[in-house]
């Protein structure tokens, strides 16, 4: 999508949006993994309102929430037919999940201690970076799990499931 068209629907949309803040996080911390949050993610993306109609907004009571969130999960949710709060914490678990066993070495300290420096380095970053998406993972699923921090669409609009 051009930066043209996503501002026309930002513009067109975007007040339909209302930003959710959960008090189980801070507003500073990414939504989905609790890292550092810099941007803003829209739910349902902003891209996909237009291509479904009022009528399927509304059966399928899907709140259109913004939420405070970093660019790394941003990016992975980016234009994807996930609509829900929900869904989109679940993937962001399956996805950082899948980044953490793609990269895991299974070397010991012992076996990196017998390597060159500059090895051992690049090593120890790499665990270190593990350990921080790690993190990421066991934020997303203790979020995915935690029903009561996901907003409820009721007759009355949206709510808070607290």
């Amino acid at each position: 999508m051009s930066n043209k068209e996503r501002i026309r629907l930002l513009r067109t949309y975007g007040q339909l949006y209302v930003r959710y803040f959960h008090e189980s996080i801070s507003r500073y911390e990414c939504f989905y993994c609790g890292d550092k949050a810099n941007t803003l993610d829209h739910c349902p993306p902003v891209s996909l309102v237009e291509v479904y109609n009022k009528k399927f907004w509304k059966q399928n009571k899907i709140p259109f929430v913004l939420v405070p969130s970093c660019i790394d999960c941003n990016t992975m949710l980016n234009n994807k037919h996930i609509f829900t709060l929900q869904e989109r914490t679940e993937f962001i678990e399956n996805k950082l999940l899948r980044k953490y066993e793609k990269e895991y070495t299974l070397w010991n300290e012992d076996e990196i201690n017998q390597m060159g420096y500059s090895f051992q380095i690049m090593i120890r970053a790499k665990k270190e970076y593990l350990s921080i998406i790690l993190e990421r993972v066991r934020f997303a699923q203790e979020r995915a799990i935690n029903y009561d921090s996901f907003p409820i669409w009721t007759t009355d609009g949206m709510q808070d499931n607290a």
